[in-house]
């Protein structure tokens, strides 16, 4: 049976939890049959990922992780890692999103910090008939445990400008 310090203690996690926040704004993630419209060629030096910040195409090493950044994936074979990836405009259809938190990419980081860090990935698995080899676009952040949360769509549209448009269905 739960004493009265037990209880106080769950009633307060989940207040706490009820409160929790990203700047205000709710954090969605685009459903299903959200249209991502690609409205230029993009184009990076090879590999298998097309990584975009503040609106710009960006090489893995000038990403800022502690901010917003999305990026496109590709299932292409490592033979053509060497080429150029370039995503040619179009449309992708979602057909599922989730969210993981995870210390992959940066991971090193977490010794140099106090506190849990994580990244906070927002994951969209792509359709294309006719670019079959994007299959995802991740958005996400360094972040901490408390104080930053997920992106938000918002967010998600200001880190890829108007290379990349988010069309959610209506």
């Amino acid at each position: 049976m739960f004493g009265s310090k037990s209880c106080i203690v769950l009633i307060a996690l989940i207040v706490t939890a009820g409160c929790a926040t990203t700047s205000g704004q709710r954090t969605l993630l685009p459903p299903a049959g959200t249209q991502i419209e690609v409205t230029q060629e993009l184009s990076i030096g090879g590999g298998a990922r097309l990584f975009m910040q503040r609106g710009q195409v960006r090489s893995q090493r000038d990403i800022s992780v502690m901010d917003p950044h999305c990026q496109f994936i590709s299932t292409r074979p490592r033979s053509e890692f060497g080429e150029a990836l370039v995503i040619r405009p179009g449309i992708f259809t979602v057909e599922n999103s989730f969210r993981r938190r995870d210390y992959t990419w940066a991971a090193e980081l977490e010794f140099a910090q106090i506190g849990s860090s994580r990244n906070l990935s927002s994951i969209m698995e792509l359709s294309s008939d006719t670019q079959q080899d994007i299959d995802r676009l991740t958005c996400l952040r360094w972040g901490t445990g408390g104080g930053d949360g997920f992106l938000t769509i918002e967010e998600m549209q200001t880190a890829m400008g108007e290379l990349v448009t988010i069309n959610m269905p209506e």
